[in-house]
Order: C-alpha cells, then structure tokens, then sequence
C-alpha cells in the first residue's frame, strides 16, 4: 500500500496521458507542431500521434494536402486528430497565437534550412520564426510544455 504524499510543484505541473491505447484512444495532449515538414517534425509527430495525441500543424508551404512536402504530414496522426493550418507570416507572433489556442503543447521543430537562398531566409528560420513563437507561447497562459527542438 502506498502512502499519500503532498504533490510537489514540478508533480502538479505534469502533462498526464494515458498509455494503453494507441492512434485510436485519445491522450489528452493538444500539440501545436512547427516545423512538422522538416525531417525531426516528422518522426516528432509521428510518435506525438502515435500515443493519440490532438494535433495542429501550421505550415507556410503554398500546397495542400496532396503536396509533396504536405504527404508526410498525413501519416503522423489518424482518425481526424490532425489539422493543418497555414500561415502566411510566421514571424508575426500574433499570427502565431492562431493554432496554439487549444493547444497545451507547443513543439518547434524550425531550424536550419538547408534550402536558405539569402540570409533573410536563414535568419528567418533561425532567429525571427523560433522568436515568434516563444513570444506567442509566453503571452498564452494555457500553454504548459514549450518544447525547442533545433
């Protein structure tokens, strides 16, 4: 028998999520992934959707859902749990705040781009986008895991 111990700050701060179902239950956690097209936002929304997750994934690709850049986007959630949102300027953190109002996950998988033409579309994509997003994820109270992956 265990006994009852008084929950600490760091223990009442925890995203809790069940485990024993898989694309088809429902965890509980609501993500908003950035960068899900990039080759870390794949496998990261993969596994995210794996355990039954609710997930938003804004992009700034002109295509749709039958791109090629969009098709790797279909697999990583099931059952109607993913939703795609387009952005027409990531670096507005306004614009930001749109898909992580439901959310209380937010994932950044922006980085490096590899397919920088100048040096605004580097610094884009390295310093004004993830910037963005952190001031977006500060100014929501509902947020409570921001998770950086670059």
């Amino acid at each position: 028998m265990l006994v009852a111990t008084p929950k600490r700050f760091y223990e009442q701060q925890r995203l809790y999520f069940k485990e024993d179902g898989l694309r088809n239950s429902i965890s509980g956690l609501k993500v908003a992934l950035f960068g899900g097209t990039s080759a870390i936002g794949t496998y990261f929304g993969g596994e995210i959707g794996q355990i039954g997750s609710g997930m938003v994934l804004p992009h700034r690709a002109l295509g749709d859902m039958w791109d090629a850049r969009m098709k790797e986007l279909k697999v990583t959630a099931d059952m109607g749990n993913q939703t795609l949102v387009r952005l027409t300027d990531m670096t507005n953190p306004k614009e930001c705040e749109v898909p992580m109002m439901n959310c209380n996950t937010v994932v950044s998988c922006i980085g490096s781009n590899i397919f920088a033409q100048t040096e605004k579309e580097f610094e884009d994509s390295n310093i004004r986008v993830p910037v963005a997003i952190a001031k977006a994820v500060k100014a929501n109270p509902q947020i409570k895991r921001f998770i950086m992956l670059s």
